[in-house]
């Protein structure tokens, strides 16, 4: 019983964190079949980090945390024992389109999403810890192989593990977002990523891109790909059509899954495309700062290539 009471807990507090919130019930490209050619897209580190299969070689292990074998084992458990409850939420998120929670399955990549911000005191307690720590990205599809909800595994969560039973222990400590997604994998690829930015903006990408959170509350599935460029490229902000120059640009959504916030993002201290929001937790009246770490934003603008 006391187990039972837990894992209600778990599935309420997750309903309540927001599971799909800011995803407007997207649709967009299914799981590709192809990758991408880099080629004349990438230099340098990129360049080198090229699988024979055409993908860059992402992070599978995270210091001191889960793995993304063991995280992708928790999600699929995760996805069949919190489907019970959570069918009707992710549902809503796919347009009203069910799921059948007995047939998901783990399809695609397992990617790392960074967290921007420094890690909180222990004071903030294991549930806020966790909600600003990196995460894996786990993506679930259906019978037919299409990607039907996307898990998000705090890398922290070292004291869960699956049983033999499909069963994960301690899981009423678990902070996992989840959230439906019907014919889109979010966050795009980053070879996608890579392509497109070189495209609009002239300059190759000279780093393996790197998968970076979003602020609270945005769901972690909103994370940015972050890429470095051989040079500094000029683009220009859709909002105040101002040009800037930079080395770096973030490639995804922004807050919202919609067809005009996919694509470049300018990384700034003032924008207005992306709400500002309270950077603090409160909790048994003390107030917890949300600090970001040195040389990462919370901030974007929607921009384009200077000749878009």
């Amino acid at each position: 019983m006391r187990q039972t009471s837990g894992w209600l807990l778990a599935c309420l507090l997750i309903v309540l964190a927001g599971c799909g919130r800011y995803l407007d019930r997207p649709t967009a490209p299914s799981l590709r079949e192809s990758v991408p050619n880099l080629t004349g897209s990438v230099v340098g580190a990129a360049a080198a980090a090229i699988l024979p299969n055409g993908e860059f070689e992402l992070p599978s292990q995270y210091t001191g945390g889960l793995s993304a074998t063991e995280a992708a084992k928790l999600a699929l458990a995760y996805g069949h024992m919190a489907g019970r409850f959570l069918e009707p939420s992710w549902a809503w998120d796919r347009n009203g389109e069910p799921i059948d929670v007995s047939a998901l399955k783990l399809c695609g990549r397992v990617y790392l999403a960074e967290n921007a911000f420094a890690e909180l005191p222990a004071s903030a307690g294991p549930a806020l810890q966790q909600r600003v720590e990196a995460q894996w990205l786990v993506l679930l599809c259906g019978s037919a192989g299409d990607p039907e909800v996307s898990i998000a595994v705090p890398v922290r969560d070292t004291n869960l593990y699956v049983r033999s039973d499909s069963v994960i222990t301690n899981v009423a400590t678990a902070y996992f977002l989840s959230t439906g997604v019907r014919g889109v994998a979010f966050p795009p690829t980053p070879e996608d990523a890579a392509q497109a930015v070189a495209a609009a903006t002239g300059m190759r990408v000279s780093e393996v891109p790197t998968l970076v959170l979003p602020p609270p509350p945005y769901l972690p599935q909103l994370a940015q790909w972050r890429l470095t460029l051989e040079a500094p490229a000029t683009v220009v902000r859709r909002d105040t059509h101002s040009a800037t120059s930079t080395f770096e640009i973030y490639f995804g959504y922004g807050h919202v899954v919609a067809a005009s916030t996919y694509g470049l993002w300018l990384a700034l201290d003032d924008a207005t495309t992306m709400p500002r929001l309270p950077l603090a937790f409160h909790r048994n009246g003390v107030t917890i700062p949300l600090l970001l770490r040195t040389n990462y934003a919370d901030q974007f603008a929607r921009v384009d290539g200077e000749d878009k």
